[in-house]
């Protein structure tokens, strides 16, 4: 029954997932025949234009505050740089020289409804908080991580309570997973103790530790990780291989599902030729199942087991932006999903390699690699073609 405990459930996962199945938990509210709009994404500035190319090798979070001003966290060189509404340098905090506000780990960054700027430091097991980038930290505050794991991110929830996912570390002995799952856990500032964990969600194989999609998320070889955003009072949660997310209350507790349509890319024959092999040599498999799924391997559209999509932002009306995955793709584009799951809007930008972190007013930002293989921060102006 070998093949039957293991290779039969594996089937049916994989068959769910390519058929846009995987999430049963998912809204089925979609209307197909939703008008979408077409929106442009023309870029207004970037730092490398505004002579700003100070960037290091590890840009992985943006953030905008209520006037336009963009922060971003570069973990290659452990520093916070601010940005002024039109893209020139306003100031650099961080770094690992020493003194007031050194950083040996930067791994989470956002902002305060007041305006202060706030940072995990993952090493040191502290969240510092700047009242302006150019001074000294108004406070550090130090934290106990919540049991053996370890920070690798940040959510401001209210003036005094911060929401901080952790991991597990890779055992010693084989490198392996120890805890298949990543835990948001909740802290307040006037207490080193964790409060409560609100939520957990999984966390893929052969972690790389790199920090995606509004936290520091897992990313799987193929692209697969699990993405978390927390935008007005909610966390979005998801998964990259299946097109839904849940949304969270500040507490964890789900109160809508979003499914979103999307398009599959074609799969290649000899995957869906493998498994088939593998259940005919299975003798062990009882004759009713196998022939089940046979029956569902030939007749699965042929798709592919890339990610759905990359990576999210939310915009000031809860719609989240979702970047599907395409390898043919000849242009970035986003589906502008509601939370009723519909797409009201594709966006559009003309350079492949970039990542959208924020959606601000008539504004979207985001990190660009640029061909020679350096970052930038770009923001782009919003307008319907």
């Amino acid at each position: 029954m070998r093949i039957f405990r293991i290779i039969s459930p594996l089937t049916l996962v994989f068959l769910f997932a390519i058929t846009g199945c995987a999430e049963s938990d998912s809204s089925d509210s979609q209307v197909a025949d939703t008008p979408v709009s077409t929106l442009s994404l023309d870029p207004i500035w970037s730092t490398a234009e505004a002579g700003n190319d100070f960037l290091g090798d590890g840009p992985f979070m943006v953030r905008v505050d209520a006037d336009s001003q963009v922060y971003v966290a570069d973990r290659s060189t452990q520093q916070v740089h601010q940005f002024g509404s039109d893209g020139t340098w306003q100031a650099t905090t961080g770094g690992s020289q020493g003194g007031p506000g050194a950083l040996q780990f930067l791994v989470g960054l956002d902002l305060a409804l007041d305006g202060r700027v706030l940072v995990v430091d993952g090493s040191q097991n502290q969240v510092l908080t700047w009242e302006e980038v150019s001074a000294a930290p108004r406070s550090t505050h130090r934290i106990n991580p919540w049991q053996s794991y370890r920070p690798f991110g940040l959510f401001v929830t209210d003036a005094c309570t911060w929401a901080i996912p952790h991991r597990m570390s890779h055992s010693a002995q084989t490198g392996a997973d120890v805890d298949p799952r990543e835990h948001v856990v909740r802290y307040r500032c006037d207490s080193e103790v964790p409060s409560d964990t609100l939520f957990s969600y999984p966390r893929p194989e052969q972690i790389v530790a790199e920090p995606m999609g509004g936290i520091a998320t897992s990313a799987h070889p193929h692209g697969r990780k699990s993405v978390v955003r927390y935008h007005d009072e909610h966390f979005y949660e998801g998964h990259t291989s299946a097109p839904a997310f849940r949304v969270r209350r500040q507490d964890g507790t789900i109160i809508d599902r979003i499914r979103f349509d999307h398009t599959p890319v074609p799969i290649e024959q000899n995957k869906l030729d493998a498994m088939r092999a593998d259940l005919e040599n299975d003798s062990d498999t009882p004759p009713a199942v196998a022939s089940a799924l046979l029956d569902a391997i030939d007749n699965a559209p042929r798709y592919d087991t890339h990610p759905v999509f990359d990576h999210i932002a939310v915009d000031a009306a809860d719609r989240l932006w979702v970047q599907p995955v395409d390898p043919n793709a000849e242009q970035a584009t986003w589906l502008v999903v509601n939370r009723s799951g519909e797409t009201v809007a594709q966006a559009h930008a003309a350079s492949l390699a970039v990542r959208l972190d924020v959606v601000h007013r008539n504004r979207a930002y985001g990190i660009r690699q640029t061909d020679d293989g350096a970052h930038e921060v770009v923001a782009f102006a919003i307008t319907e073609e």
